[in-house]
């Protein structure tokens, strides 16, 4: 007989369970990552496709909630001999506490879940695609892909995926389809701390090869000169046609471009072919400035695309109102427009020649280089002020004279001057040609002012000696550009990694940003980052231990032990990397200590280039080094590591161009002289004892196809 306590307590128990499942049967719709300026939205669902074509797992779930849309299902059971479709509920795809939502899988300890795509057609397809987890949990996820009932990766054994690893891993497949096959991308956990799995995978039939993501990879681009406007980028450049005729190209996630062309009006045109370089805003109109011998033009538009003239006249000396020939008779070169807040005026940089007998109309002997400043009376670009002595029209202030920079290549042709202002500081920023090296234009010089004091009150002339440097000899004429209040930079690449060649290939969109001192630092901000690495195609942890090769090894950690030396190092490790690899974003975790001498990857292709950090006279640089004993070297000058302490150095890897990042502070931007993503080989390397590598991954680069999905 049940006591009438007893009855209490198992209606208790009862009660109990049923709350427990009921909260079960309610997961919570997660909460995805806030839109940045590397991402494109849609307000509409993706079109259907059928036949031969790519199909992305978007393509069924983006403002869709529909089973078997664009042939992607949503499964969900015990394991893959027993899935059942999922019902739809909060917007989610559901069975008990498993979801599929979004790109975002989550299993829980009973219950598997698997995006299917039943294939429309018959055909060789590509599958591919990335698989992360979407935030760190402490759990593990096994990962699976099956065609039909055969288990294609891993091909053995189980591909287990970390809780933390939201690097995660790339997948690439070639799959012969019968119409009607079933593509089952397959996430399992054996505990309910799994968290959710982002695996966005693609069905190409169109097994499309790979574009590169930098933008002039071969059709190279000359002085670029960024704006942002509404949500996009305009990248305006000269084009190598022989006349620098302005070009464009746009982007709404400041990594993939398309190209735009420009017009003109037929009545009031412009008076040049690179009409367009800078570009500033008054009122209804974009302004932009261009240098026309003694002279400075002007242009304007209203919509960034048709473009006519925008010259001013003094009313009263009948004079163009920015650079009048009597300022500098050898003439002005590289105008760029600049709104100072605080004074509530417009500014103009620009180089002015004193003396340039380069142009014989100049009728000027010998070299005289300026940089300098003209400045609005008020905040309109049609009102310049006048030298109070002459009440000439361009007045104009000298921040930096450089002087005879031919009999003295040292000092250098300040080229594609800029002023800019982040936080408390401003800054000149130029590049410095025929300073000597493999390439005429410079490198990114800038010069820094004073905390909080305005550009005109900076004594720059006393500071022409603190150069400091944003990359190295590749990357030329470049320019920063302020985008939803950060700032960003971007110039050219070199065509080749010696000699001349004017103009080269877009470097990726790389943040500036001061430190407390206003020295400025680059860096691929993380959001990039997740967008590029594409996931682990092999990493160190992944290979049998190898201590044949320099190193020792103890508790997971690389460390330099060899008495050897080779290729210039006392001391010198190498572990190569199982395979061929084409396009990759690498990563490195390392340790330096007093005796360290260097730390990279080598890339073999017949012929080796080193790649990474190196420490020449008790200084260290980032370094690309061609093959050979006297192979050219491209490098930075004078980066800060600690010398006894961790360094992270990340490398992306793409035809013969490779941008270096180290501590998310410093950059190098480099062309070398063979081709990095063909089939080749990657080995990590130290150099000096006691170096260490803690991690080291290969992964793979998002292609121009996949970038933003």
């Amino acid at each position: 007989m049940i006591t009438f306590k007893r009855l209490l307590l198992i209606l208790f128990v009862i009660f109990t369970v049923m709350i427990t499942h009921a909260c079960a049967q309610e997961p919570v719709v997660p909460e995805l990552e806030a839109i940045s300026i590397y991402d494109v939205s849609r307000d509409t669902a993706y079109p259907l496709l059928e036949g031969h074509a790519t199909y992305r797992a978007q393509h069924g779930y983006t403002l869709k909630q529909e089973q078997g849309y664009n042939h992607w299902y949503y499964y969900a059971g015990s394991g893959i001999d027993n899935l059942k479709l999922m019902r739809l509920k909060n917007e989610m795809w559901v069975h008990g506490s498993a979801t599929i939502y979004d790109r975002l899988l989550h299993p829980t300890d009973d219950t598997a879940v698997a995006r299917v795509f039943i294939a429309p057609e018959s055909g060789e397809a590509t599958v591919y695609g990335t698989i992360r987890m979407f935030e760190e949990a402490t759990g593990s996820v096994k990962i699976s892909i099956y065609h039909n009932e055969t288990k294609i990766y891993p091909e053995t054994g189980e591909r287990m995926m970390n809780g933390h690893d939201t690097t995660g891993y790339f997948h690439r497949h070639q799959i012969q389809l019968v119409t009607g096959d079933r593509l089952t991308f397959l996430v399992e956990t054996d505990d309910g701390t799994s968290g959710h799995v982002s695996w966005n995978p693609v069905v190409d039939y169109l097994n499309q090869e790979e574009e590169y993501l930098h933008y002039a990879m071969t059709d190279y681009v000359g002085d670029v000169h960024p704006y942002y406007d509404n949500g996009k980028l305009y990248m305006y450049y000269l084009a190598l046609d022989g006349n620098f005729s302005s070009s464009l190209a746009i982007s709404q996630d400041m990594v993939t471009f398309t190209d735009q062309t420009l017009e003109t009006t037929r009545l009031n045109a412009p008076g040049s072919f690179y009409y367009v370089l800078g570009v500033t805003r008054e009122g209804g109109y974009y302004y932009s400035f261009y240098g026309e011998g003694k002279n400075v033009g002007s242009s304007r538009s209203t919509d960034l695309i048709l473009w006519e003239s925008g010259i001013v006249w003094d009313e009263e000396t009948y004079e163009k109102l920015y650079s009048p020939s009597s300022n500098y008779p050898a003439g002005t070169r590289d105008p760029y427009a600049y709104f100072n807040p605080d004074l509530n005026k417009y500014h103009i940089v620009a180089t002015g020649y004193r003396a340039n007998e380069h142009y014989p109309w100049s009728n000027t002997t010998g070299y005289d280089a300026y940089i300098v400043l003209y400045t609005s009376t008020g905040p309109s670009l049609a009102e310049w002020e006048k030298n109070p002595v002459t009440g000439r029209a361009g007045y104009h202030r000298p921040l930096l004279h450089f002087g005879d920079w031919v009999n003295h290549p040292e000092i250098g042709d300040p080229e594609c001057p800029q002023i800019v202002q982040i936080g408390d500081y401003w800054y000149i920023l130029a590049s410095l040609a025929g300073r000597g090296g493999d390439h005429w234009v410079g490198r990114p010089s800038y010069w820094i002012g004073d905390p909080g004091v305005d550009i005109l009150d900076v004594d720059w002339q006393s500071r022409i000696g603190d150069e400091h440097f944003l990359d190295g000899e590749d990357l030329c004429a470049a320019q920063i550009v302020e985008i939803e209040g950060k700032h960003y930079l971007f110039g050219w690449i070199t065509q080749r990694n010696v000699s001349g060649g004017w103009g080269g290939t877009l470097n990726l969109i790389r943040e500036v940003y001061p430190d407390e001192d206003g020295r400025l630092f680059v860096r691929l901000e993380p959001e990039l980052i997740a967008k590029i690495n594409a996931g682990k195609i092999i990493d160190l942890a992944e290979i049998p231990v190898n201590t044949t090769a320099g190193f020792a090894y103890g508790e997971g950690i690389y460390s330099v032990n060899s008495i050897a030396s080779q290729n210039g190092y006392d001391h010198y490790a190498r572990l190569d990397m199982p395979g061929t690899y084409g396009r990759t974003f690498i990563e490195i975790e390392g340790n330096v200590n007093a005796l360290s001498e260097a730390m990279g990857i080598t890339i073999s292709n017949n012929q080796d280039v080193e790649i990474g950090i190196r420490q020449r006279l008790g200084q260290w640089e980032i370094f690309l080094k061609n093959a050979g004993v006297n192979g050219k070297v491209s490098a930075t000058q004078a980066i800060e590591i600690d010398a006894s302490g961790d360094v992270n150095i990340q490398i992306v890897i793409e035809g013969n161009v490779a941008e270096v990042f180290v501590d998310g502070r410093y950059a190098l931007a480099a062309r070398a002289g063979m081709s990095l993503s063909d089939d080749v080989g990657i080995s990590v390397f130290a150099a000096g004892l006691e170096t260490s590598i803690k991690t080291m991954s290969v992964n793979h680069l998002t292609s121009r196809l996949d970038y933003g999905y």
